[in-house]
């Protein structure tokens, strides 16, 4: 009866356990002392995780210590095969530990402290066999467990490696370069001491059948499969499992491997003005303004990238507001130019590294024209016809005469003849510095230079040629004249057939005949002074 009671407290302690190792707070426990529970079970497969479903052990003496010292205290499990312990009324604020009497055919304590799950690994160093140790509060349940190994028992072990690494904790994962080579090896243990396993097989759940150098295993013998393959994207697991066969019962075990595929990749994408301008001639720009390029850098690998440089093949190295980048995190460098004329070209190339992967790098290219805004310059050839070198009202324009554009240097670029009103232009100019010059008319001569304002006065010296005027981009100067007057005779006469001069228009007859009636009359006045 009394053994009945232990088992069924030992039952309700262990439901209301939190699940983790250590110390758990339950209400239905006396405040004023403390509870230390835990179960004994066969590991049967190595792995030090209470994995296994009825392997709890019976009748197993569990001693129990306090602060290091035996207090004399212990229980033998008879839980119908559960392998559930249970102290209660222990002494709150002190230490607890258990040790284990190995029964008959288990000859060890299994792997200690494996899996993520403290509530169901195993407590037990290996020698001397005591537990590790447990500080228990007033009202506290402890919980302490215990894998045993049974050498005697038939049994498989398997222990899966990729790439010589033996995977039991998260941080123990490799990561490994995508399409570098992944070699795995099983090893198969046969862990009894006297029993033969047979035809054994080892399979892959990702790789199938996996080939060894034998079937069979004697008592403490193993072997090494191995599988070969290459590293696929992110994270990869996979599980071995092998099966074999005992006289009296088939036997099998499995364990899991990881990988994690990794993949670096840096990506830039380059920016004018705002815009992706990838293809040739890209956006219109005009020349002396402000163009701004931006980097935009981004991490597109699975794996953090570090040493981060951005050089533009025309522009220089970029600065950038940081040198490393997380999985998908982005950053934009930017650099400030003028637009120069015609198009341009740049590229930019970023490179990265990390210590899995070595180097990588990408680049991308972006366009712009830089165009020159149109400027003009010109005005009007006009009569002079009071001589004051300003045009008046009613001054009539000369027109179908021929005007020249010239470079600051003397070099002609450019002719054209004003039109009815006498006016003139030239377009299409970049900026920089000109010169005009006015053909001049027969018996005409050219008015007083600069006796007004610009957009009234005469700009032209006595050969018809204008100061240097300076263009800027997009500037239309219509401020470039010159006036004209008939030099007819030694007196400075305006007759009004000569209001409307036009170089093309004026008869070298009636010049003639001009110059004859001057003669005449000259001739004329000398006779009747004699």
């Amino acid at each position: 009866m009394k053994r009945l009671l232990v088992f069924l407290l030992g039952v309700f302690l262990s439901t209301l356990l939190l699940q983790a190792k250590g110390v758990v707070t339950h209400d239905g426990v006396d405040k004023d002392m403390a509870t230390l529970t835990g179960k004994v079970w066969w590991d049967e497969n190595l792995n030090g995780i209470q994995d296994e479903i009825g392997k709890g052990i019976a009748k197993i003496r569990v001693h129990l210590y306090k602060n290091g010292e035996d207090t004399g205290e212990m229980v033998e499990t008879e839980t119908m095969g559960e392998g559930n312990y249970t102290f209660t009324n222990l002494d709150p604020d002190a230490n607890y530990t258990i040790k284990i009497d190995l029964p008959k055919n288990y000859s060890d304590f299994t792997l200690q402290n494996k899996g993520d799950d403290a509530s169901r690994d195993s407590d037990i160093v290996n020698w001397p066999w005591r537990s590790e140790s447990v500080y228990l509060k007033a009202g506290d349940v402890g919980v302490l467990d215990a894998g045993l190994i049974c050498k005697l028992c038939a049994q498989l072990h398997m222990e899966k490696y990729t790439n010589d690494i033996l995977v039991e904790n998260p941080e123990d994962i490799p990561q490994i370069k995508v399409g570098d080579p992944v070699i795995w090896k099983y090893i198969v243990y046969n862990d009894s001491t006297k029993v033969v396993v047979n035809n054994i097989q080892v399979t892959d759940d990702k790789e199938g059948n996996i080939t060894c150098p034998q079937t069979s295993l004697e008592p403490g013998e193993s072997m090494e499969c191995t599988k070969s393959g290459v590293a696929k994207e992110g994270a990869y697991t996979n599980m071995g499992r092998v099966t074999g066969e005992t006289p009296d019962k088939n036997v099998t075990d499995e364990y899991p491997s990881n990988y994690y595929g990794v993949v670096a990749k840096i990506d830039i994408e380059k920016h004018t003005n705002g815009k992706d301008s990838d293809a040739a001639p890209g956006a219109e720009l005009k020349v002396g303004q402000s163009v701004t390029w931006e980097y935009i850098v981004t991490n597109r690998g699975n794996v953090p990238l570090d040493n981060i440089t951005v050089v533009d093949d025309k522009e220089g190295t970029i600065s950038c507001p940081k040198d490393s980048l997380d999985v998908n995190e982005s950053m934009t460098c930017t650099k400030s130019g003028t637009v120069k004329e015609g198009h341009y070209e740049n590229q930019a190339t970023v490179t990265a590294h990390n210590d899995n992967t070595g180097d990588v790098k990408d680049s991308d290219t972006s366009h712009y024209t830089g165009v020159v805004e149109e400027a003009c310059l010109g005005d009007r050839l006009w009569l002079d016809d009071n001589l004051n070198g300003i045009q008046d009202v009613g001054e009539p324009g000369v027109v179908d005469t021929g005007v020249s554009l010239y470079s600051e240097s003397g070099t002609l670029i450019a002719t054209t003849k004003t039109d009815a009103n006498g006016n003139y232009k030239f377009c299409g100019l970049k900026p920089g510095k000109y010169k005009v010059k006015f053909d001049l008319p027969n018996t005409y001569l050219f008015t007083l230079q600069d006796k007004g304002s610009d957009a009234k006065d005469s700009d032209v010296d006595s050969g018809g040629w204008s100061h240097v005027v300076t263009l800027k981009a997009g500037q239309n100067n219509m401020t470039i004249d010159a006036g004209i007057y008939c030099e007819c005779d030694d007196f400075e006469v305006h007759p009004n057939e000569y209001k409307k001069v036009s170089a093309s228009s004026l008869n070298p007859f009636a010049v003639l005949g001009l110059l004859l009636f001057i003669y005449i009359a000259t001739l004329t006045l000398r006779e009747k002074e004699h």
